[in-house]
């Protein structure tokens, strides 16, 4: 059995042990800010990421994360995990990579009679520490998990909590924030428009263009 820890705990823990914990997936896990390429990509991205960096102790106060949107392959994910690696090494705080798909796997799968998850998870706590204690929580693909009752309830539950404890939520989908409400309701367009600063990844997919590419 797991022990819980606390936001403290994983905030205190080394640079290299917080990235180990972020869960980056390991196509991402070296992926960094300045290798993202911005003549493929979207440079104006790329700068405002920097300055929300910059800044990232009053973001950190007030709760305001990123809303990434764009075509497959136009480099979301690269600078989403390349955001998170810089924050957890760099910075006092803990972080978390998850796609919105495992996320609610994991939701489903944590219906079992002992209410908690199993060992093939990094913790049983996970998604509790998702909920309500990592500073900082990348949430990938958003919209592309199969679309049940069950689904728009754990989202938004999920995202519902973050809000109102003013954690970072950094989000990437291909889906415009202006057609989240007809997916999954008002609540969650009405938070992340308040909580997210929303950035189009205006690029062409990186992967048909460059063979070597490895981002979403």
């Amino acid at each position: 059995m797991s022990e819980w820890r606390s936001a403290k705990y994983w905030r205190n823990r080394q640079p290299i042990e917080r990235l180990k914990n972020a869960h980056i997936p390991k196509r991402f896990t070296k992926k960094t800010l300045d290798d993202y390429d911005t003549d493929l990509g979207s440079p104006d991205v790329v700068t405002y990421v920097h300055q929300w960096l910059a800044n990232i102790e009053h973001n950190r106060e007030c709760g305001e994360g990123l809303y990434f949107f764009g075509g497959s392959g136009s480099g979301k994910t690269h600078v989403a995990c390349g955001l998170l690696r810089e924050i957890v090494l760099n910075h006092q705080l803990s972080g978390f990579f998850i796609t919105a798909e495992k996320f609610v796997e994991a939701s489903y799968d944590e219906m079992n009679p002992d209410n908690v998850l199993s060992d093939m998870y990094s913790d049983e706590y996970m998604l509790k520490y998702i909920n309500a204690v990592y500073d900082v929580l990348v949430l990938d693909n958003l919209g592309s998990e199969r679309m049940t009752d069950f689904t728009k309830k754990t989202i938004t539950s999920m995202l519902n909590s973050r809000y109102e404890q003013q954690l970072i939520t950094i989000i990437t989908s291909e889906i415009p924030l202006s057609r989240l409400s007809d997916i999954y309701g008002p609540r969650v367009a009405s938070i992340l428009s308040e909580c997210c600063c929303v950035l189009p990844f205006l690029g062409k997919d990186y992967r048909l263009l460059d063979p070597h590419y490895a981002g979403e």
